[in-house]
């Protein structure tokens, strides 16, 4: 099974029960499960966070995610992590201060120092004496931005792209594999999918999304001399962030437009007449306007 299909089995509840070696730290998007057993845990405590990281993630829906690490009773592993979770709050803050406590218990493991409980009660105060350890590593809780309706979902970005035919656009096909499309480019043809499943089989794929560059160009080469649209579309950058904004111009006025469901609603209702310039001057002003 590829990694999607266990994701999706598992939110199924077709699957109960997920056994994973560390291969399991990275690529999985396990939210759907409550619980992660640690039957072996690792020493290096950022592979820990990775393993919890699989569920306690965006997507979550329970309130509480059970953490339950099983141990050897009074083994160096038992001692190191009940002082780790004690005195450095393991599993509640970032793993940098417990530097430290690990390497002086790995002396312990070593054999180059007396495995004591109290010595490493002792390096886990001094960890917590020190201002700088106390202020480089710290909380930041994750704040709830709410939920919005995507303006483009992935069902309508294939269904636009299946409406395109080669006739109209030279060149550009889908392929036999299911949601791989080719798309032409100045120098080659571009393979691109909406397909996690084919993204996950073939490297080479590209990921079609609504600001990438596939879409730019496919964009450029629909539009044919002499088509126009009563459609505006402006974009700012500041930074790493952009914005872009639509705005359908009708009736003498510009109405902004929200999702992808409102243009093939004006699309639908619109009679072909092209409005008065300097509203579309007006619209198109304002779509760039930071």
């Amino acid at each position: 099974m590829s990694k999607d299909e266990i994701t999706k089995a598992l939110a199924n509840a077709e699957i109960r029960v997920l056994i994973c070696t560390d291969a399991a730290s990275e690529g999985l998007n396990l939210q759907a499960a409550g619980a992660v057993i640690n039957y072996d845990l690792p020493w290096n405590s950022s592979r820990v966070e990775q393993r919890i990281g699989r569920i306690d993630r965006i997507g979550q829906k329970r309130s509480e995610v059970k953490i339950v690490n099983l141990f050897l009773e009074d083994s160096v592993d038992d001692q190191v992590y009940r002082v780790l979770r004690a005195r450095c709050g393991l599993f509640e803050r970032f793993v940098g201060a417990m530097q430290p406590v690990l390497a002086f218990a790995r002396g312990m493991l070593m054999g180059t120092t007396a495995p004591k409980a109290a010595a490493l009660q002792q390096a886990a105060a001094a960890v917590q004496r020190d201002p700088l350890a106390e202020e480089t590593y710290f909380a930041s809780p994750a704040e709830d931005s709410g939920s919005e309706a995507a303006p483009v979902t992935r069902e309508q970005m294939v269904r636009a792209l299946d409406s395109i035919s080669a006739e109209f656009l030279p060149g550009f096909k889908p392929l036999k594999k299911s949601g791989v499309y080719a798309v032409p480019t100045e120098s080659r043809r571009v393979r691109v999918t909406t397909s996690v499943e084919a993204l996950e089989h073939d490297s080479s794929l590209v990921p079609l999304t609504p600001l990438g560059p596939p879409v730019d160009t496919l964009a450029g080469q629909l539009t044919r001399p002499g088509e126009r649209l009563p459609l505006v579309v402006g974009s700012y950058q500041k930074g790493a962030f952009r914005q872009a904004v639509a705005y359908w111009v009708a009736g003498g006025e510009a109405t902004q437009l929200q999702s992808f469901d409102e243009l093939l609603h004006k699309l639908e209702e619109w009679d072909g007449e092209y409005p008065d310039r300097t509203v579309g001057r007006c619209a198109r002003k304002g779509s760039t306007r930071g």
